[in-house]
């Protein structure tokens, strides 16, 4: 945990003072592993809370590899952003779901909760910095860093409406075969 608050607080240090972020190491990752060694990191978190999460690949009945362009780290950093906030939204029983997919020559991994989904004022300010619904013990920061990063490994991070819950969906370049790295 301390690791992933050191790398947060770095990128967020270096954003501020410098106006630099990140150089990605672009290579190729899995999706999959990328999302369930962070599950498995957040899995005290999520036992505190009494959130369930479980990892889904679209479409399919078993969760199979799906080989992006990017950097695992910063991936990493995205996903703990988004799953950590669907922790602090969610009542006990609530649940967060990470899907996997390709489509477009695409890559993506959807973030979604079954909680209770961000207000129209919430949504006209998503992306906007140091807006918060945390009160003082939120940045604002968040998503924010998260949206930069994604585009950093030119990709996306986009906030999908949706009848229940919030549900954002990261996009990054698919790689064109195992191994190959940008």
């Amino acid at each position: 945990m301390l690791a992933q608050l050191d790398r947060v607080t770095a990128i967020v240090r270096a954003g501020l003072e410098r106006g630099a972020w990140p150089q990605p190491t672009v290579a190729t990752v899995n999706l999959v592993d990328v999302a369930a060694r962070l599950l498995r990191f957040l899995e005290p978190s999520l036992d505190q809370a009494r959130v369930r999460a479980e990892l889904q690949a679209d479409g399919a009945t078993a969760v199979r590899p799906v080989l992006a362009r990017g950097d695992a780290a910063l991936l990493e950093q995205i996903l703990l952003n988004l799953i950590k906030n669907a922790i602090e939204a969610l009542p006990p029983g609530g649940r967060v779901r990470l899907t996997t997919g390709s489509e477009q020559g695409m890559a993506f991994i959807v973030v979604a909760d079954d909680g209770p989904g961000l207000s129209p004022e919430v949504q006209a300010d998503l992306f906007n910095p140091f807006t918060t619904t945390k009160g003082p013990g939120g940045t604002g920061l968040g998503l924010v860093v998260s949206r930069r990063l994604a585009r950093a490994l030119g990709g996306e991070l986009a906030y999908v409406p949706s009848e229940r819950g919030t549900v954002w969906r990261l996009t990054l370049p698919l790689a064109d075969a195992p191994g190959r790295t940008a």
